[in-house]
């Protein structure tokens, strides 16, 4: 009887401390799970800072980008108005109504050719319109070439009668379609642009999406169009298959390198940035994106250092982010069972 108290007295102090031991686990469990929320707060954080820096310091290349094609949208507009304007408040005899709608559609349509094919033009008509000024034979041989062949009888009329103004209307006709393809094509730019900013800049949620790689990296390309404007920028893009990513933090992610890029070659003149992305097999399948510079490489001193977030090149003042994008990178990458690295090539 006594033998068995003391094992059973054994065995509940045995209980007792396993309960303890059990219950600071779990304590520390607690402590170790909320320190990992912190260190991801953290994080996010790091990356949301980069981010704004990074997009604070492109606004001012965001605003050029818009303000161009802005501008030209409103330039367009107006003369449209202008040509409108014309056409529909004035008689326009001889002018057969029915050339209008072709001619019309024929300056919907881009305008190709060189600039010596326009001149060859303008010495054939003012041979044909002796009497006709600079300003509206310029405007003449602007005319794709199909749109002058529909206007030949016009053309004919006006030599015939030795009245060169009989061309305006035609002119006008096909500068009003000129006048909308142009303002379609500003339009779709800056339509561009702020979808291109709508991604890159969206909020990051903890949840991943399919996405494109290809269509991160256009966008991330054209948000830095104004930085990027004086190289030289090569994509080799191959098919690839969707991927289940965050696409905000691969976008920011393209954005470092990128600068990097920009900043390493120093003055544009003959810079080129070329970005790849294909897919690849081995090891495993997986999708390689290579972005490279000619600029004059990465020392060998600091090649070990360069994801290190306690180490920058940049300066105070004169570069983009905050100068932790290639640790924030490498941990990005990282996170989506990646590798980021680094490298010089043999050609320089």
């Amino acid at each position: 009887h006594l033998l068995q108290l003391l094992v059973i007295e054994d065995l509940n102090q045995r209980y007792r401390r396993s309960v303890s031991l059990q219950l600071t686990l779990e304590r520390e469990q607690a402590r170790l799970r909320e320190t990992i929320d912190e260190l991801e707060r953290t994080r996010a954080h790091l990356i949301s800072q980069e981010k704004l820096a990074t997009l604070g310091q492109l606004v001012a290349g965001l605003a050029h980008e818009m303000n161009n094609p802005a501008a030209a949208l409103l330039r367009n507009s107006e003369r449209l108005e202008e040509t409108l304007g014309s056409l529909l408040g004035t008689e326009h005899d001889g002018f057969d109504p029915d050339l209008a709608f072709p001619i019309w559609k024929e300056g919907l349509q881009p305008v190709t050719g060189h600039f010596s094919e326009q001149r060859e033009r303008m010495e054939k008509l003012e041979k044909q319109l002796p009497g006709i000024n600079r300003s509206l034979l310029r405007r003449l041989a602007a005319r794709s070439e199909p749109a002058l062949e529909l206007m030949e009888p016009i053309v004919r009329r006006a030599a015939a009668e030795e009245n060169p103004r009989l061309v305006v209307p035609g002119i006008e006709c096909f500068e009003a379609g000129l006048f909308v393809h142009t303002i379609q094509l500003t339009s779709g730019r800056i339509g561009d642009l702020v979808a291109s900013l709508r991604n890159y800049a969206r909020p990051e949620s903890s949840e991943s999406h399919t996405i494109d790689v290809r269509q991160g990296l256009q966008d991330t390309l054209l948000i830095l169009g104004n930085r990027l404007k004086h190289f030289h920028v090569e994509t080799q893009f191959e098919d690839l298959p969707p991927i289940t990513a965050s696409p905000g933090e691969l976008n920011q992610v393209w954005t470092n390198i990128l600068v990097n890029a920009c900043d390493a070659m120093g003055d544009p003149t003959g810079g080129i940035v070329r970005v790849k992305a294909r897919k690849i097999e081995d090891p495993a399948p997986a999708i390689e994106v290579t972005i490279e510079d000619s600029g004059p490489g990465v020392p060998e001193e600091i090649k070990e250092m360069i994801f290190d977030p306690s180490f920058t090149t940049k300066t105070r003042g004169k570069d983009f982010g905050l100068g932790i994008g290639l640790a924030i990178s490498q941990g990005i990458i990282g996170k989506h069972d990646g590798a980021l690295s680094v490298g010089n090539s043999p050609e320089g």
